[in-house]
């Protein structure tokens, strides 16, 4: 499995356990994730938005994008920070 998004580039499922263990305990140890949108998916991908809130405060917002194999199993997933950028005029 494949993780990227601004502040990682991650390869394994061993070292995205330990990307989000030490985000959740350095950045954000009371932080709770949870998707904030419903999900769009077609061929072998799969997209959503999700938010984080600490204490009841929202910290941050974004998106992923998510790729599947042929056996339906998570192979990379691309993360965004923050809602799009507006369009330009």
């Amino acid at each position: 499995m494949h993780f990227v998004d601004p502040a990682n580039d991650v390869t394994g499922i061993d070292a995205f356990v330990e990307m989000v263990d030490e985000f959740r305990q350095k950045l954000v140890p009371e932080g709770m994730c949870s998707r904030a949108s419903g999900v769009d998916s077609h061929h072998s991908l799969c997209r959503c938005d999700w938010a984080i809130h600490s204490e009841g405060d929202l910290v941050t917002v974004g998106s992923d994008t998510v790729v599947t194999n042929d056996a339906g199993m998570i192979s990379k997933v691309y993360g965004f920070f923050g809602p799009l950028p507006e369009k330009d005029a």
